[in-house]
């Protein structure tokens, strides 16, 4: 009976051993299994969905949306294929021509300035009156002492002549022949100081006015626009229009020598474009000087767009390096254009252009064939990617723009040519503008079609 029990009791013993070591069997196989899965992630499964790719890319905005970026249907006009230059740009400076577009006026002779008729900025015509200069000059008081006194003594012969007269020739010819021998001495005499006085700076009508008919000396002199200072073959607003008084050296009051410097006067109908290069690029310029290629000039628009001058030409290259900056000048030639407005009784001149103002000089040096031209702001960057915006249709009355990856062969100063690699093709709409604030509004989206209303209904 005893050995009946024990072996009972040694069954059920092993029966509990094997059902602990199959309980511990399982949960370790168990832990083991989660260990794996946690250390080894399931690869996601790609599922080719085309629609849903193009989604992806692509943005629905509003009219509003795109009126506040500045994106319309009229900034995104077909592109086509075209001719693309590459250009370097270097930095310019407009300029004064040399010896043509400015001009200073001297003092004919020694006095006090009694009157100043113009101020700085107003525009001025030849002959127009700019200053009256009180004489003091010695040579000039006495030069026209000596005419006055000539004047004097030939009508003195003259009534001489007059008293003559009526006595015949019969009766009085000797004197009658000395008196005209007299006259004729005192008007080459006459004639002679007159030149003299000219040489002054007085005119013709100061001379005949003043001393001759009311036989007075000139006491004062006005300083006028020389008619020397037009060059007519140069100008092309006519002989009328854009001289400008740049600067009074002198005011009411001040006392003037011979020669002194008393205001200068400009014409900047034309300039200059002053570019400035390496000495490494002078090889390009001359080929472009010889060439005859054209360069564009772009100036900076503020709150505007640039303002470009094209097709204008290298007029020359300075044949010395600059020692300080070791550049190389060249230099352009344009046309300036007028505006001016009416303040009060004078015209003040106003200038498109002015000598100082800097622009950037593009220069080119290559031709890229068959190619899609975009300004700069209708191209995105991303590191390496560069995108362009397609107008691809309507989405609930929503303008959809669609994200296209492209090729740049180059980004100039304001351009940038894009490949014909079938990214886009001819006549496709590309936003011209707003290109980063549309990859903007696309990369915060989260990967679907996106509208410009956040409400989870849209």
């Amino acid at each position: 009976m005893k050995t009946i029990l024990r072996i009972t009791c040694y069954v059920i013993a092993v029966l509990a051993c094997i059902s602990v070591a199959a309980l511990a069997t399982s949960s370790s196989a168990r832990h083991a299994l989660t260990r794996v899965l946690l250390e080894s992630p399931a690869e996601p499964v790609v599922v080719a969905d085309e629609e849903g790719e193009e989604e992806r890319h692509a943005l629905a905005l509003s009219d509003r949306a795109l009126q506040n970026i500045g994106v319309t249907e009229q900034s995104a006009p077909a592109v086509e294929l075209t001719d693309y230059e590459k250009t370097i740009a270097f930095p310019g400076t407009l300029v004064e021509r040399p010896g043509r577009s400015s001009l200073t006026i001297p003092s004919p002779m020694a006095g006090v300035i009694s009157k100043v008729y113009r101020v700085p900025g107003e525009a001025l015509h030849e002959g127009d009156p700019l200053f009256d200069i009180r004489f003091t000059h010695e040579e000039l008081i006495r030069d026209q002492t000596q005419l006055l006194s000539l004047y004097l003594r030939r009508d003195i012969v003259e009534q001489e002549i007059e008293r003559l007269k009526p006595l015949g020739d019969d009766i009085a010819p000797r004197a009658e022949r000395e008196n005209a021998f007299k006259k004729a001495e005192f008007d080459a005499s006459i004639k002679a100081q007159r030149k003299a006085l000219l040489l002054y700076g007085l005119t013709e009508e100061q001379i005949d006015d003043t001393i001759s008919t009311k036989r007075d000396l000139i006491r004062d002199f006005t300083v006028c626009v020389p008619e020397a200072f037009v060059d007519e073959e140069d100008y092309q607003h006519g002989a009328d229009d854009g001289f400008q008084l740049k600067e009074l050296l002198v005011e009411t009051g001040t006392r003037v020598t011979s020669g002194q410097s008393l205001a200068t006067v400009t014409d900047h109908c034309r300039l200059y474009v002053e570019g400035r290069a390496y000495a490494s690029d002078q090889r390009l310029l001359e080929r472009v000087l010889t060439g005859d290629r054209p360069i564009r000039v772009i100036f900076e628009g503020g709150h505007g767009k640039p303002e470009v001058l094209g097709d204008l030409t290298i007029h020359y290259i300075d044949p010395q390096i600059d020692d300080q900056s070791r550049t190389l000048s060249f230099f352009a030639e344009f046309d300036n254009r007028l505006l001016d407005r009416e303040v009060r009784d004078s015209r003040l001149c106003h200038w498109r252009f002015k000598p100082g103002q800097r622009c950037t000089v593009e220069v080119p040096f290559d031709t890229i064939s068959e190619c899609f031209v975009l300004p700069l702001e209708g191209v995105v960057t991303e590191g390496a990617d560069a995108f362009i915006f397609e107008l691809t249709g309507v989405d609930e009355g929503k303008k959809v723009w669609t994200r296209r990856e492209v090729h740049v062969l180059h980004q100039g100063t304001n351009n940038v040519a894009i490949a014909n690699d079938g990214a886009i093709f001819a006549g496709a709409r590309i936003a011209r503008n707003g290109a980063a604030q549309l990859h903007v509004a696309l990369t915060a989206g989260g990967g679907k079609l996106q509208t410009a209303c956040p409400c989870p209904d849209h």
